[in-house]
């Protein structure tokens, strides 16, 4: 589980896992600077009533000590992380829960789905456009359409009768263009077919 998670106040850790608490999450950590009393607890520092300096105590600065082997970690900043992962490498760490994202598996469904939609949708538009350049409302003349690159070999008849085109079309060949000749009495023919597998020139057939 995804999730926006801070940590308790007061949590103190040693500098070890703090490093490794910030490759865990993939930033570095924030933390607040801390000290040790004169007794050795730690506590946080606070530099309007205390310092590391022994010169500047006076009545209202106490000495403190440094705390090089502790840090500890501040409450306002937030980070993401898998939840099952963070409590495998830091059980000992209290966090806060700010909020939640949908599981993993959900997440990859919702993307899987919102990309079936998108290919539906383009997919539906292509046969609309396709349905609508087919015939032009307004002429009555047929247009070429999409379908038209799929063609994979090209030829040509010459004043080619019915018959003949006949046979052309029953081989698996489409008519692409009729070309009406003034000079004789049977047009020309442009066709092509998409279901031969070899690679050809155009034809004269």
């Amino acid at each position: 589980m995804i999730a926006k998670i801070s940590f308790h106040k007061n949590e103190h850790i040693s500098i070890e896992e703090y490093n490794e608490l910030c490759r865990t999450l993939g930033s570095k950590v924030r933390t607040n600077e801390i000290a040790k009393d004169e007794n050795g607890k730690v506590k946080s520092f606070y530099s309007w009533s205390e310092t590391f300096d022994p010169k500047e105590v006076d009545e209202k600065k106490k000495l403190v000590y440094k705390c090089n082997d502790i840090v500890e970690l501040n409450t306002n900043e937030e980070y993401v992380s898998d939840l099952n992962v963070f409590m495998a490498k830091h059980p000992l760490i209290e966090i806060v829960i700010r909020g939640s994202f949908e599981n993993i598996v959900n997440v990859e469904s919702e993307a899987i789905r919102v990309l079936r939609e998108a290919t539906d949708k383009t997919r539906d538009a292509l046969n609309e456009f396709n349905r609508k350049m087919e015939l032009n409302e307004k002429t009555g003349g047929h247009m070429s359409n999409v379908s038209l690159m799929n063609i994979i070999q090209t030829g040509y008849l010459v004043d080619c009768c019915t018959e003949e085109l006949q046979d052309y079309l029953n081989e698996g060949w489409r008519i692409l263009a009729v070309c009406p000749i003034p000079s004789q009495r049977r047009p020309d023919y442009v066709i092509g077919r998409t279901d031969n597998k070899q690679k050809l020139d155009c034809v004269h057939l």
